[in-house]
């Protein structure tokens, strides 16, 4: 059974355009809620009033750690077109600690069932892209079975979105992915896609989401920062920080 996860690696601030809370508000949040780490994870440049690329070049700037609590400095990526491209470029993407890439119907319009699969199957060939954001959505329904084998092959996550399940009401939708992922051992990620920070870590709707159909708690990637980081790090291995940390927490 899951019981608590100690990490949240999906949430917007401010310069994200339509989010209310700066990084500080988020990481107070976060340490409130008992959190070992969260991913700063703006919109992409084309979401409208989100940032300029140079945003995410000056991530440098965000330390590590601030107030005890780990801080990834990420995007959440648009997918742009059916093939699976995204607003930003690898050479950028490759520098970045955590990528979510997630179709919003305000940039892509709803499509047929294979037009959204092949734009997820596009997506998860890129190697920078960490992570299938919100699927559970209704607007882009897509074949469950070849996005699971993709993700199975190149070790991407799917996300398990609290509003997918609360504010979009797609709970039918979102079981079917979970079930999937279940069954073809993909790991996924449980994240708060906080807009505000009293949001921030509150993910237990999800938890009790995921015991209800017995998820198993090893694919459970984010539960915390051991578990975390030697995935991550597979995923990295020409970010040396990241491969520090991991074996920071291994030992």
């Amino acid at each position: 059974m899951i019981t608590f996860i100690k990490t949240d690696m999906h949430t917007h601030t401010i310069a994200s355009g339509h989010a209310y809370s700066t990084i500080l508000e988020n990481v107070a949040a976060a340490k409130n809620m008992g959190l070992e780490a969260i991913a700063i994870t703006e919109h992409g440049p084309t979401m409208p009033g989100s940032v300029h690329p140079i945003y995410f070049h000056n991530y440098t700037v965000v330390p590590r750690q601030i107030d005890h609590i780990y801080v990834f400095c990420g995007v959440e990526l648009n997918v742009l077109d059916y093939q699976g491209n995204v607003d930003l470029s690898n050479n950028l993407l490759s520098r970045l600690d955590f990528i979510i890439a997630s179709m919003h119907g305000n940039i892509l319009d709803s499509g047929s069932i294979q037009n959204h699969t092949e734009a997820w199957l596009g997506a998860i060939q890129n190697p920078y892209i960490d992570c299938i954001g919100h699927p559970g959505r209704g607007d882009f329904e897509f074949e469950l079975s070849e996005v699971l084998t993709a993700c199975k092959r190149n070790n991407v996550a799917i996300e398990v979105n609290v509003k997918s399940l609360e504010k979009y009401s797609n709970r039918p939708r979102c079981e079917d992915i979970v079930l999937g992922c279940k069954a073809y051992e993909v790991p996924i990620l449980v994240n708060s896609d906080a807009h505000f920070a009293l949001d921030v870590g509150q993910l237990q709707p999800s938890i009790d989401f995921l015991n209800s159909l017995n998820f198993p708690v090893e694919l459970v990637i984010n539960r915390d920062l051991k578990s975390l980081l030697p995935w991550l790090a597979k995923r990295k291995p020409w970010k040396s920080d990241i491969q520090d940390l991991a074996k920071q927490f291994s030992s």
